[in-house]
């Protein structure tokens, strides 16, 4: 995972989302899902509207991914 300043990249982005007040924020999984869930879980604040999800499909294109995203969505 690229770092920067020390912290994984996508750890930088969630925390920037949860300083937002997002909420829910979906990080949806792919490729290397244990090591960025990791990274997430070492550097972001913990917080239970930080939501990581596996999208299955995520070798058959991001759409798939994209899918599994918005399926999480709350109605």
């Amino acid at each position: 995972l690229y770092k920067l300043n020390g912290k994984a990249l996508v750890a930088h982005v969630a925390q920037a989302a949860l300083d937002a007040k997002l909420s829910p924020i979906i990080v949806v999984l792919g490729h290397d899902a244990d090591q960025v869930r990791d990274a997430l879980e070492d550097d972001v604040s913990a917080s239970s509207r930080l939501i990581p999800l596996r999208a299955e499909n995520y070798a058959e294109g991001m759409a798939e991914s994209l899918k599994a995203g918005i399926a999480a969505l709350p109605s």
